[in-house]
């Protein structure tokens, strides 16, 4: 017993020695977000910060982290490989609230902005008040002048003075007006500030989280920790603007980025890259199952004939609908499957506010392409022409659908919505009206009637006749669309008229009936396109457009 004494002693001396060592190397430690990647929906944010550690284990505890964090999701990164990363816990904490006085403090801010743009508001409406009144003086002046004139005793020195009135007057008034304009704007965006900012503080989050890691170094060193973690709370999209030099055929291509974050806290100097992939949506091809056709009896066809009933009256409406909902939650649903994922990193550092109102606008590319001008017409639709610029997307990136901004010759034509496109696709981009190119629609009056003795048969006509003319002064490319109409019954014949002319295409882009013609058109030239039909159906029948 006596042996074992010193050798118990000092294991227990030994074990008290980690213990109290473990509970010094015990540390809170604050991070900053230095990146994002956001996506169209979501995004994943990096923390860093920077710590000592010494020989062997210890306990680092990250704190004021969002309450919503994701163990399965949480990453952490260490700069220096020799440190071995042991357990992670997350705690959920609770957080201070804003103070009283902090509150009061904003509520009084709000107040002052409110004010401010309320006499801004009431200076506008004072000025369009004074208007009115000058209004009514200048007309009962004028009346009053008419009558003075009438009876030759009018006094011009007195019409004179009053007009100077009246314009001093006006021209107050008006710059009041004008001056209202953009003093109205900044007071709105203070009072918009003033708003969030009391909505953070009476917001502000009552609970958070806090991580506590478990690391183990070989010896003392300084070294990086890095906190990655997805949020649903940012997402970017791409907006477009399209310009054309009609002189050159050039246009210009210019991605753009939309970027929101409403995470509880700004960013700050990050790295941001912004990314086409969609995490949220599904990753796995929808599973097909087998399919048996069985022709059902008799009384299933009854059955079901007395199920649509029941779905017709009101009184049952509860019971059938339940029933197709739960035939409906059996199907397989089918998940969005990004068809490509690129990633655009943003040069320099950004500052992002976590506030809606303030979206940050990024250039992602620009590019110039060599365009074909194409003038396009639907003369039954709409007797003018079209501008287009078409040309193929010869790029390494692809392009996400959304809204396209189009200008020509350095005039904002409109807005128009961009379709998704890959590279090497041939897109061709609306430019607006072509007010060069005349476009007349003569109908030429088709004629219908009915014809036979037994089995009579109706026949319609449509019979038109197209002029474009071309008043630029160089050679421009048209193409005009309309369409041959096309039967679902035998009973029913399309026929084309005789001397119609010819279209280039038939059944454009696979649409059936769909009839394009495409033609050079030369400086004030004219070019005539006759398009007609006729339609013959049984005359006890109605014709139906589907």
């Amino acid at each position: 017993m006596l042996e074992m004494r010193p050798y118990c002693g000092g294991a227990l001396l030994l074990a008290l020695a980690s213990v109290a060592t473990l509970a010094r190397a015990e540390t809170e430690l604050a991070t900053t977000i230095t990146g994002a990647t956001v996506y169209s929906a979501g995004a994943t944010l990096t923390r860093e910060a920077t710590l000592s550690l010494s020989a062997g284990a210890q306990t680092v505890t990250l704190i004021d982290l969002p309450a919503d964090l994701s163990d399965a999701e949480v990453q952490i990164e260490l700069a220096d490989s020799r440190v071995r990363l042991g357990q992670i816990r997350r705690q959920a904490v609770a957080q201070a609230r804003a103070s009283d006085a902090e509150v009061r403090a904003a509520e009084d801010a709000l107040h002052d902005a409110t004010a401010a743009l309320q006499a801004i508001e009431d200076g506008n409406a004072s000025a369009d008040l004074t208007l009115k009144f000058l209004d009514g003086l200048a007309q009962g002046y004028a009346k009053e002048a008419w009558t003075d004139s009438a009876s030759a005793s009018g006094n011009p020195e007195n019409w004179r003075r009053a007009i100077e009135v009246l314009e001093q007057g006006s021209d107050r008034a008006r710059k009041t007006k004008r001056d209202s304009v953009a003093a109205k704007r900044d007071a709105e965006a203070l009072l918009r500030l003033r708003q969030r900012e009391l909505n953070l503080l009476r917001g502000r989050r009552t609970t958070g989280s806090r991580l506590q890691v478990t690391l183990e170094a070989p010896v003392a060193l300084n070294t990086t920790l890095r906190l990655h973690y997805f949020t649903e709370d940012a997402a970017w999209a791409p907006v477009y603007e399209a310009r054309l030099d009609s002189t050159t055929g050039k246009i210009e291509l210019a991605q753009r980025a939309i970027v929101s974050q409403e995470t509880d806290e700004p960013w700050r100097a990050i790295t941001l890259q912004l990314a086409t992939g969609e995490p949220l949506a599904g990753l796995e091809v929808p599973e097909l199952f087998s399919e048996f056709l069985v022709l059902e009896p008799e009384q299933s066809r009854a059955d079901m004939n007395l199920l649509k009933r029941r779905v017709a009256a009101p009184a049952a409406a509860g019971q059938v609908i339940e029933e197709i909902v739960v035939t409906a939650a059996m199907k397989s649903p089918s998940p969005e499957i990004g068809a490509f994922a690129v990633t655009y990193p943003i040069p320099g550092t950004i500052d992002l506010d976590n506030d809606l109102d303030e979206d940050q606008l990024f250039d992602l590319s620009r590019e110039t392409f060599d365009a074909r001008l194409v003038t396009q017409v639907v003369p039954r639709e709409s007797p003018q022409a079209f501008l287009s610029a078409r040309f193929r997307y010869e790029s390494t990136l692809p392009l996400q659908a959304s809204e396209m901004k189009v200008f020509v010759d350095g005039t904002f034509a409109g807005s128009t919505f961009l379709e998704d496109a890959l590279p090497g696709e041939e897109l061709t981009l609306p430019m607006g009206l072509d007010r060069r190119v005349e476009v007349e629609v003569r109908n030429q009056g088709g004629r219908g009637g009915t014809s036979g003795l037994i089995g009579k048969r109706r026949t319609e006509r449509t019979d038109y006749l197209f002029r474009l003319t071309n008043r630029r002064d160089q050679p421009t490319e048209m193409e005009v669309r309309d369409l041959l109409p096309v039967s679902r019954d035998r009973a029913i014949k399309v026929q084309p008229l005789r001397a119609v002319t010819p279209p280039t295409e038939r059944d454009v882009d696979n649409e059936p009936g769909l009839l394009l013609w495409r033609q050079q058109v030369e400086p004030g030239a004219t070019w005539e396109i006759r398009h007609g039909y006729s339609v013959e159906y049984p005359a006890d029948r109605r014709l139906a457009r589907e």
